[in-house]
């Protein structure tokens, strides 16, 4: 499965890849809206990490957008918020059934939100795909 993480702040983003890759993952990094578009278009992307204030076209509004045509993704979704959430943003967020994880935290909470994310995914597509999951996650469900 391929993860992207859609964050300006490079290390970050290249700690996380770093930390699912070497768990078998595939992970791309953007550094913001567009550059994620530019990669969704050429890659197939399982989930995402996106951070709410990445630069370029607004993330929420491009999350929205996105649900439209991808919800599966949307659902596979962690935003990444720097600040605390205004109530109709959370409304929003949650609507796209994505889930929020507030900075600062420690890597290894962001590198376990993804993991369950895949998890998640891969039980929505029921048992015929779960031989497509990674062991690491089949492991983890034990």
């Amino acid at each position: 499965m391929t993860v992207l993480v859609v964050d300006d702040d490079i290390s970050l983003a290249e700690l996380l890849q770093d930390q699912l890759e070497a768990e078998g993952q595939s992970c791309l990094t953007a550094r913001d809206i567009e550059e994620a578009e530019w990669t969704m278009q050429n890659v197939g992307i399982d989930a995402m990490a996106v951070d709410l204030d990445a630069p370029g076209r607004n993330p929420l509004e491009w999350l929205e957008e996105l649900c439209l045509a991808r919800p599966d993704l949307t659902k596979s979704c962690i935003v990444i918020a720097g600040r605390e959430l205004e109530p109709e943003e959370l409304v929003r967020v949650k609507a796209l059934g994505a889930s929020v994880l507030q900075k600062p935290f420690p890597i290894q909470d962001l590198h376990q939100a993804i993991l369950r994310q895949l998890r998640e995914r891969a039980s929505r597509s029921g048992p015929s795909k779960r031989r497509d999951v990674p062991r690491i996650l089949r492991d983890s469900e034990r």
